[in-house]
């Protein structure tokens, strides 16, 4: 007998069954979802709408919803409708026919995945989507609020440009 007082089979069996019910209670995550953490399995729980986002400059890694509007040419320039000449950015808004520059947020678009999946100069189509986008906050990227550094991002399947 163990110092438990109970016999090493029973114990073994018993961790056994625990080890199996806990598997069982664990979600269950494909290989998609642990190779494409740029695009998670569905928008955030927890993200800033593009109005709140401007009023949260300074705050790190957040996400941010808005509907792609156009794409900014330079500081306080913004291209809502085409044709787009800039590949690096894009420009979030409240709703998919705002045109004020003031309630926008620009939103650098890195080289790499990110750049080539959103901008507009290559996906025109992806014009008014609504896009949840993960980044930092700054107080003025080309001339507006902005969200920097992005790392992640979310569309509906029928947003996706691929």
């Amino acid at each position: 007998m163990s110092i438990l007082g109970a016999k090493p089979n029973a114990m073994k069996k018993t961790l056994q069954l625990l080890a199996a019910v806990a598997a069982l209670l664990l979600p269950a995550v494909s290989c998609e979802d642990l190779f494409r953490p740029d695009k998670p399995a569905g928008p955030p729980e927890i993200y800033y709408t593009v109005p709140e986002a401007c009023d949260h400059a300074g705050e790190e890694d957040v996400w941010v919803q808005g509907y792609i509007v156009g794409a900014a040419t330079g500081s306080k320039k913004i291209v809502f409708g085409g044709p787009y000449a800039k590949n690096t950015n894009l420009v979030l808004a409240p709703s998919d026919t705002t045109t004020v520059r003031e309630h926008c947020l620009a939103v650098q678009l890195p080289a790499g995945a990110l750049r080539d999946a959103l901008n507009l100069m290559d996906h025109p189509d992806l014009s008014g989507r609504e896009i949840y986008i993960k980044g930092d906050l700054v107080d003025a990227y080309f001339g507006i609020r902005g969200l920097k550094s992005p790392s992640e991002y979310w569309m509906d399947s029928g947003s996706s440009p691929e």
